[in-house]
């Protein structure tokens, strides 16, 4: 019985630190578009506008466009959150990796029941500290789309890397 719940925590971690790094890897390219729409406009309208009379209404809502997303781009949550993001998934993953080694253990039967619980404990433990330790404010984004990916890529992972009869 615990080392269904060692299995599946183990899983759960898997999941949501490749969850993190799909996370962080569309923030960086959202983050970036906007830095990009922002060069973009910022030298080439003035040459545009003047090349392009006939397009002025547009270039001007770009150029407005542009200037409201300069105000705002301090407070949009890219830079923070792509660097918890990051520190968030290393850390999962670094969890994960040190639960794969002692799963097993827990698998040749090295382990005993008290201490599969104490390794269940901790690894909850940990799971929920390093959560609250970078992400003390916020909550992570939820993207069930991703999600799924995530969810795929931990299940083939872990089928390919243990002895699988346990996997999900």
């Amino acid at each position: 019985m615990i080392q269904q719940h060692i299995w599946k925590q183990l899983y759960r971690m898997k999941t949501h630190a490749v969850y993190l790094e799909l996370l962080l890897s569309e923030t960086e390219g959202i983050d970036r578009g906007i830095k990009i729409f922002l060069a973009l406009i910022s030298t080439g309208s003035i040459a545009s506008w003047a090349i392009w009379k006939e397009a002025q209404f547009i270039w001007a809502f770009l150029i407005a466009i542009s200037q409201v997303l300069n105000a705002i781009l301090p407070y949009l949550p890219y830079k923070e959150r792509m660097k918890a993001l990051s520190a968030l998934a290393r850390e999962l993953d670094e969890l994960a990796i040190h639960t794969e080694i002692k799963w097993l253990e827990v698998a040749a039967g090295e382990l005993t029941e008290k201490e599969m619980r104490k390794l269940h404990a901790d690894m909850l433990t940990k799971a929920s500290s390093a959560a609250q330790k970078h992400f003390p404010n916020n909550s992570i984004p939820n993207d069930p789309v991703l999600m799924q990916k995530a969810e795929t890529t931990a299940t083939k992972y872990l089928a390919s890397h243990t002895e699988g009869e346990n996997s999900e």
